[in-house]
């Protein structure tokens, strides 16, 4: 089956793909992997996932008070994007991450992104008392990798294709 699919795609351009490049165009649009970005201990607000929930259901579920909760209060950590400009860099999920004024989880994914050209990856980030997005405005983030720190660049934004247009042409 495998040597058919090859032989039927040869002709449109068909190529073999690893996961490390999968990892990294999922990544760079910034697509959620469970046991990486989401579990059972996240939730979708957190997650930045709020769009696929239905608050206005007639019939409740599971956790549905805790996230009404956090929609009016505000979630106290949040998933970001980062990029860092460093060549050098290379995150992975474990690496050691922080601000400069306040320590977060280490990220969840990392990868060079081939399409951006530069380091890539998803963290999470606790939520100051000034707010999230002051803290993305105040920038200072970093990410340490091998005992060494890079600046890395926050964002709650997709770095590529934000908007989802590319998957619909």
């Amino acid at each position: 089956m495998f040597d058919d699919l090859c032989e039927a795609g040869g002709g449109l351009g068909l190529k073999l793909v690893g996961t490390e490049a999968l990892s990294s165009l999922r990544i760079e649009k910034g697509y959620r992997a469970w046991e990486h970005e989401i579990g059972p201990d996240d939730t979708p607000l957190q997650a930045g996932l709020e769009f696929a929930v239905c608050f206005n259901k007639s019939a409740s579920f599971l956790g549905k008070k805790t996230l009404l909760r956090q929609q009016t209060e505000g979630v106290s950590r949040r998933l970001v994007q980062f990029t860092l400009a460093d060549s050098n860099a290379y995150p992975h999920s474990g690496s050691q991450s922080g601000g400069r004024t306040r320590w977060w989880d280490v990220p969840t994914s990392g990868a060079f992104g081939h399409i951006l050209g530069c380091a890539i990856a998803l963290g999470y980030i606790w939520i100051a008392e000034q707010g999230l997005d002051a803290m993305l405005s105040a920038g200072g983030f970093e990410i340490e990798i091998a005992c060494q720190r890079f600046p890395a660049q926050a964002t709650l934004e997709a770095a590529y294709d934000s908007e989802n247009l590319k998957p619909r042409m």
